[in-house]
């Protein structure tokens, strides 16, 4: 599995932002309108990869199974960089892609 799976297929195009943790600020519109926003502490992307499963027997039908990647939606903090953290520069990035990495382990 050094080389990754032959199988999956990546569809980079197909991506979502998933929303975690935050908090909830209430405001009133322009129209006095009580309403609810949510902050989210942190937003992860999520990247579709599809592997085929073929039909059992006779059949002729192949459905996809959808597993999706998670990405950081920013992998660099240029800001914590410059300031010497270095660390701090990339754990986002590392936070957000720990989510789907006990998933690549255990599917050997």
């Amino acid at each position: 599995m050094r080389f990754g799976n032959p199988w999956e297929i990546v569809r980079a195009q197909i991506t979502h932002d998933v929303s975690f943790g935050g908090r909830t600020e209430h405001h009133r519109d322009d129209n006095g309108k009580y309403c609810v926003r949510w902050i989210p502490e942190r937003v992860v992307r999520g990247v579709a990869h599809d592997t085929p499963v073929p039909g059992y027997g006779k059949s002729t039908n192949t459905n996809l199974l959808r597993l999706w990647k998670d990405e950081a939606t920013e992998s660099f903090d240029f800001e914590a960089f410059n300031v010497g953290d270095y660390y701090g520069a990339v754990e986002e990035k590392i936070a957000s892609e720990t989510i789907s990495k006990v998933s690549r382990i255990l599917r050997i």
